[in-house]
């Protein structure tokens, strides 16, 4: 009887009262947040800030004084806090029941300073077309080439891939062509100093990307600006603890598309068709033998056999990168060092790509009033791969065999059709490009006052290049092959670039001063040997015994090329509001003929900043609005070294002089 009526008591009072008490010490765990957010520089609330507990939904904002209010479960949790044109903050509650945040305001967009031709310059105070590609905008994208990675991020840049292959180059265009002779490509520079098309930097060892893109930003570059300019500043060290730091990635790749078409249906229907339509009778019936004149396409009508030549010459290609960084320093001395590896797999049988590179930047303060730096970039590629034919993958008939009785492949599937196995030129033949890039730069400046300095750079860039190839001998049939055929190219780059800078910048009222004067010499030296040859008895020795080829071939070159430039710029602005640029370069070119290898290059710009103006400047809609006018000339100087000058013709035509049918004749030039 006791039991019953204690079991009827737990059951009616006291696990109600348990679930009770439950019930408060849950309602006892929420808590209440509250506190206000104001701007970091100038106290104002801030309305409409949005406030998230960190890792949940839970959620709210701030009301027109700057005030908010939030439950929390336990009062440690994490509050995030976010608002349009300002810094992002975590804050840890810690047991606080009132938190208030001043949010720092984040960098403006107008604000953000641009490498500009032999400077740097607020975006705001431009009077050119200027994009700036900052570090974070770079890492979004992974390739071998960081302009690559530029695709489609720029107004009026054109970049594409020269082709479909590992380590490919690239080919851009900064608002179109310009030239049908000389060159379109735009001046592509790193850290001042010109360096070409392809990068060898990985994109983590990049500070930004400047393009100036209209003919008054490039003037101050001359006879080199026409086609725009890239400017590409990498890393330095920044003071502070040294880091180590590691990152990686694998992606992988896949062909896009294969060329539509007939698979083994519809190829067999086609051939018939067509030889109906030869004889005009689509009633009449077509024999295999004449439909299929070639004994190879007539053992694969009746074999089955469907060959899908695009399928076998390409693959799924990969890309892996390793990449390793040091930085650090103190008040006197900082450094930025990075190792990295990149490989590549490409989508074409064979086709491989590796690349290593150093890195290695310093800058020293030697006192107060000089500073020191160097950076020293060392890059090794090796491309290896055959160029297979695609045109012969698309031509090829589906109802042949790729290969022979033993599985292997064959170099002449059909003797009805000219077209060769791709897959068997991948598999056999041998091409190897070696890269070798020594790109040295190093600095010193003086700081006459806190407004007068002379900065003077020298850069060197070294370039090595080895190509090498051999085709060996292809079997056609049982009596007829291929000749072998080998080659190997050396190129040699020896190249200098020596620009004193003089900078004067001064703010004085409402008067904002720049002046900038400039001297640069460039040197260039291009030399290459290309040596070929048939028939060498030792394949396997590929390009490193071109001595035993027949029917030898050599060509050899050398070129070089000078440029001297004065350059000048004054920038001027008044009240935050009107803003005058005049930049000048008087180039001098050595390849350039007698008589006009001198040229000077003007460039006036001016903007009138609207939105500072009184009857703007309260305008919450408009964020900037500046209006523009400028002109400037600027050049393109890359035309061949030496094609101003005349040349003596290699296949002269020689005229008869004296009477017609004289016993003495006299030859000559016409």
């Amino acid at each position: 009887m006791n039991r019953k009526i204690t079991n009827f008591l737990t059951k009616r009072f006291l696990i109600p009262i348990l679930l009770l008490f439950c019930a408060f010490s849950i309602f006892a765990q929420n808590k209440t947040i509250t506190g206000k957010i104001t701007d970091s520089e100038t106290g104002e609330s801030l309305p409409g800030v949005n406030i998230v507990v960190a890792g949940t939904t839970i959620g709210t904002v701030t009301d027109l004084n700057g005030n908010y209010s939030i439950n929390v479960n336990s009062g440690n949790e994490t509050l995030e806090f976010s608002f349009i044109g300002y810094q992002k903050q975590s804050i840890a509650l810690e047991g606080k029941s009132v938190l208030n945040v001043a949010l720092k305001p984040e960098l403006k967009e107008l604000d953000e300073v641009v490498v500009v031709g032999y400077g740097t310059m607020k975006k705001k105070d431009l009077t050119g077309a200027v994009h700036s590609i900052k570090e974070d905008d770079l890492k979004s994208t992974r390739t071998a080439n960081p302009i690559e990675g530029l695709q489609g991020k720029i107004p009026g840049v054109q970049i594409s891939i020269d082709n479909g292959r590992a380590g490919a180059g690239i080919s851009m265009l900064v608002r179109g062509e310009r030239s049908l002779v000389a060159k379109n490509n735009p001046l592509i520079l790193i850290d001042g100093i010109e360096y070409g098309d392809n990068i060898d930097i990985n994109q983590e060892d990049i500070e930004s990307i400047d393009i100036l893109k209209d003919a008054s930003s490039t003037a101050i570059y001359g006879s080199r600006g026409a086609n725009g300019v890239i400017i590409i500043t990498t890393k330095k060290g920044k003071e502070g603890k040294s880091k180590v730091s590691f990152s990686s990635y694998y992606g992988f790749s896949e062909p896009y598309q294969k060329v539509p078409v007939f698979d083994r249906e519809g190829y067999i229907q086609a051939k018939i068709d067509a030889n109906k339509n030869w004889k005009m009778n689509w009633d009449t019936t077509i024999e295999i033998s004449k439909a299929f004149p070639s004994l190879e396409e007539q053992r694969g009508y009746e074999n089955g056999t469907y060959t899908d030549w695009q399928e076998l010459l390409l693959q799924n290609g990969n890309q892996q990168n390793y990449h390793l960084t040091f930085t650090g320093g103190n008040s006197n001395i900082n450094y930025f060092t990075s190792v990295d590896y990149y490989k590549e797999k490409g989508v074409v049988l064979s086709d491989q790509f590796d690349r290593y590179t150093l890195n290695f930047n310093v800058d020293g303060k030697v006192n107060n009033f000089i500073i020191t730096g160097t950076s020293i970039l060392f890059s090794y590629k090796n491309k290896s791969g055959p160029d297979p034919s695609f045109t012969d993958a698309v031509g090829l008939s589906p109802i042949i065999p790729a290969t022979d009785s033993l599985g292997n492949y064959v170099y002449a599937p059909s003797m009805a059709n000219p077209k060769r196995s791709p897959i068997f030129v991948a598999l056999t033949d041998k091409k190897q490009n070696i890269y070798y890039r020594f790109f040295p730069n190093m600095y010193g400046q003086i700081n006459f006052t806190k407004n007068l300095n002379l900065k003077s750079t020298f850069g060197v860039d070294i370039l090595t290049e080895r190509d090498g190839y051999m085709n060996p001998s292809k079997r056609i049939s049982n009596l007829l092959k291929t000749q072998t055929t080998s080659g190997a190219g050396f190129y040699y780059d020896w190249n200098w670039t020596w620009t004193n800078v003089l900078s004067f910048i001064k703010t004085f009222g409402k008067h904002d001063l720049n002046i900038t004067l400039a001297n640069e010499m460039i040197s260039n030296r291009h030399e290459y040997y290309y040596l070929t040859g048939k028939d060498n008895p030792f394949p396997r020795t590929l390009w490193y015994n071109l001595s035993a080829n027949s029917d030898k071939n050599y060509e050899s070159n050398l070129t070089q090329q000078k440029l001297n430039s004065i350059i000048g710029r004054i920038h001027y602005i008044f009240n935050n509001k009107y803003i005058f640029n005049y930049s000048f370069r008087y180039d001098g070119s050595s390849v350039l003929a007698k008589g006009y290898k001198y040229n000077f290059f003007p460039s006036f710009g001016g903007a009138w900043r609207l939105k500072e103006e009184s009857f703007l400047k309260d305008n919450s809609l408009i964020s900037d609005l500046k209006l523009k006018l400028s002109y400037a000339v600027s050049g393109n100087y890359s035309v061949p070294p030496y094609s101003t000058m005349p040349r003596l013709n290699e296949d002269p035509y020689y005229y008869e002089f004296g009477e017609p049918d004289a016993e003495v004749a006299v030859l000559g030039y016409r």
